[in-house]
């Protein structure tokens, strides 16, 4: 592919962003501004700013892929100079005018940067054709947007290298362990609570995959320098979370938002994943941070390549589809098939549900306090938290619950994907089974205990513009609050916990 042809490409894709993506990605990438001055000039929060950077930046990535765009033989950009995008910033400001609002911009707006932006690639066309190249995807590929692919695989982060994998030995048992067809209780197969099983047709799970999936998990052969797993920020004991507010990726840099509970995503109505819910299935859902620039930053290629010719995949692979064949399909669908089989069903809940008439009923191995807690989440948190059954303690929808009280300074979840303005502040909730050890709570893990995320429910809900009707501030007694506690800990499940079929197979 030409020069020509890629900027073409890369004209096309760039101009289909939508607006707020495209301004950011500008302003930062083609202006040079950092987050905060960006940040500024936009008129957002920084950390809107870095959210937008981050996720434009994947989406053009993926784009480009899709057109077949190979940036080992293509350089991407041309010569453009600063005061040609100081201008096409001064027209992203007004593109991103809504930016801080969370609206659109106007017509005019908008047109105005269609202008600024087309100009800015004819001039950068014009530039390939003299000669005058510069690499405008060295500014994104900064943040891992576009890198160059190559059977080596990427660089490492700065500050990172590539390590040879540690020397651990698979250990898996002779017979395979049993993840399909697990004998749930009763609760669990109701038509109601069955409908929020999302598991697809064509990828059920079996023993032989989920078997390969938890191999997968736990091999830090998935990172590019060979350091981090899946299983390092999702920690078995810590019911599949990482007990630390913010995870350290393979390049030493933390993420932005918890790491998220990984328990019963089965059963998490709709199907769509991550704390903004941008992955639609458990199987793109996956790949997501195995391609992260800041958690796993491993290329998919150079993965598949890596596994066929391990002396063990091959065969683990053969088990679980009929064939030896790696690719980043089957990779997808075996994690995705290990994460289904983590189902938390053996609480102190479950045991009691199973001897009492129903979910509201008094449970007959509960203490005095903990019946009490069940009862006040009945009646105040079930409708969003056990929606219409008692086996699924996950919400039906993203919510806002009132953390902050204006979304220009923090985290825009849902609506920074969507870029819905009503949907600003949204984020999928995990489910509550095991929430005694899934701490730090919320989606930037600001409460460390659970009697912290009660006083917020109490008496700290805020009035954001998208506050989900049914939030508000309960004012709970002391007493009512050491219930509550005390009921949400009967959710632990130890022998998931501790189930050594969940657990790394490595020795």
């Amino acid at each position: 592919m030409s020069w020509r042809e890629g900027l073409a490409i890369l004209d096309e894709e760039l101009a289909r962003l939508p607006a707020p993506y495209r301004a950011v990605l500008i302003v930062c990438c083609l202006d040079g501004r950092s987050r905060d001055e960006a940040a500024r000039h936009l008129g957002c929060s920084e950390g809107r700013v870095k959210g937008l950077l981050e996720r434009g930046r994947e989406l053009l990535r993926q784009r480009l892929a899709h057109r077949g765009l190979e940036l080992g033989s293509v350089l991407l950009g041309a010569g453009v100079t600063r005061s040609a995008t100081a201008v096409s910033g001064e027209a992203c400001v007004r593109v991103a005018q809504g930016l801080g609002a969370g609206v659109s911009a106007s017509p005019a707006a908008a047109a105005l940067s269609e202008r600024v932006v087309a100009a800015m690639f004819v001039q950068k066309l014009k530039a390939v054709a003299t000669g005058a190249v510069v690499l405008f995807a060295t500014a994104v590929a900064a943040g891992g947007a576009l890198v160059n692919r190559t059977a080596a695989g990427p660089e490492p982060a700065p500050g990172s290298s590539r390590a040879e994998p540690p020397v651990r030995v698979l250990h898996l048992p002779d017979v395979p362990d049993r993840y399909a067809d697990i004998d749930l209780p009763a609760h669990f197969k109701t038509p109601t609570a069955r409908r929020f099983d999302n598991t697809p047709a064509d990828n059920p799970v079996t023993d032989a995959g989920a078997t390969l999936g938890r191999v997968l998990f736990y091999d830090t052969r998935l990172s590019a320098n060979n350091t981090v797993s899946c299983g390092s920020c999702h920690v078995q004991k810590n019911a599949f979370v990482d007990p630390n507010r913010f995870s350290k990726g393979f390049g030493g840099k933390r993420t932005d938002r918890h790491a998220m509970s990984l328990v019963n995503l089965r059963y998490h109505l709709g199907g769509r994943f991550f704390w903004d819910a941008r992955a639609g299935s458990l199987e793109e859902a996956v790949l997501v941070p195995i391609q992260s620039t800041v958690e796993m930053g491993q290329d998919l290629t150079r993965l598949v390549e890596i596994l066929a010719k391990d002396d063990k995949y091959p065969e683990l692979f053969k088990k679980a589809f009929g064939d030896g064949k790696v690719t980043r399909e089957r990779v997808a669908a075996a994690l995705a098939q290990f994460l289904r089989a983590m189902v938390s069903y053996r609480s102190k809940y479950d045991e009691g549900l199973a001897q009492a008439a129903s979910g509201r009923d008094d449970f007959p191995n509960y203490t005095v306090q903990e019946n009490r807690g069940k009862a006040l989440f009945v009646r105040n948190c079930a409708s969003c938290h056990l929606p219409g059954q008692d086996a699924h303690f996950g919400t039906a929808a993203s919510t806002n619950n009132g953390l902050d009280e204006d979304h220009k300074t923090s985290d825009g979840g849902v609506g920074d994907v969507t870029l819905n303005a009503r949907q600003l502040g949204l984020f999928k909730s995990p489910s509550l089974r095991n929430v005694e050890r899934t701490a730090p709570y919320m989606h930037d893990g600001r409460f460390d205990t659970l009697e912290q995320v009660i006083d917020h429910y109490s008496k700290e809900v805020k009035p954001h513009p998208n506050l989900h009707p049914r939030v508000r501030r309960l004012n709970f007694t002391d007493s009512e609050k050491a219930a509550l506690v005390a009921f949400l800990k009967t959710l632990t499940d130890q022998t998931f916990l501790s189930d050594p079929k969940f657990s790394d197979p490595f020795r």
